[in-house]
């Protein structure tokens, strides 16, 4: 008997609370579902169930890598049906997913995305899907390069980059001001050293 499984991802914690939450996601994935069976071909489809990943970085991880995905790849069989909400919560990656999308397509699994409407079946649902991915990739190598950018920024104009307080220094400056200065408590201390 061939089964719907949702994939249900969040990378940070403030998409959690913020974002396209894990509760939204199933939420939606549900009703899909329920769409899905009403249309003749899909009616013998059961419900298996939600997979989580919950802080996986789907840009870092391939989707056969992160826990819960690996977990749904296992189960998957010949017509098994996957539920996506986006498809940024799949893949980030051009090349996961259209490794991963051949695989399951030769696998006769069905590949299903909510907030489109798309599903792999059709050449049209083909060509949209890919085209998406390109621009999840392209969203993320931008978001990368912004991130890598004002990082580089701070370094150069002194302030801090991370939580972590340099040895010997302290932190002044509040909001875009903050930076470290040498701490003339420590100096001492660190030229003994």
């Amino acid at each position: 008997m061939s089964r719907a499984y949702a994939y249900i991802r969040v990378s940070t914690v403030d998409q959690a609370e913020n974002g396209f939450s894990l509760e939204a996601q199933k939420d939606a994935a549900a009703a899909y579902y329920r769409m899905l069976v009403h249309q003749e071909r899909y009616a013998f489809v059961t419900w298996g169930g939600f997979h989580f990943d919950e802080g996986q970085s789907a840009w870092k991880l391939p989707f056969g890598q992160r826990e819960e995905g690996a977990v749904i790849s296992a189960k998957l069989q010949e017509g098994d049906q996957i539920i996506f909400c986006k498809l940024d919560r799949a893949f980030r990656s051009l090349k996961d997913a259209i490794n991963q999308m051949e695989d399951w397509m030769q696998s006769g699994i069905g590949v299903h995305f909510v907030d489109q409407g798309l599903n792999m079946d059709t050449a049209n649902g083909r060509l949209v899907v890919n085209v998406m991915a390109c621009v999840a990739q392209w969203e993320s190598e931008i978001k990368s390069e912004r991130v890598k950018a004002a990082l580089q920024k701070k370094k150069e104009n002194g302030q801090p980059v991370n939580q972590k307080i340099p040895t010997g220094k302290t932190l002044v400056g509040t909001g875009r001001n903050k930076r470290y200065v040498n701490d003339p408590q420590l100096r001492p201390v660190i030229r003994l050293i």
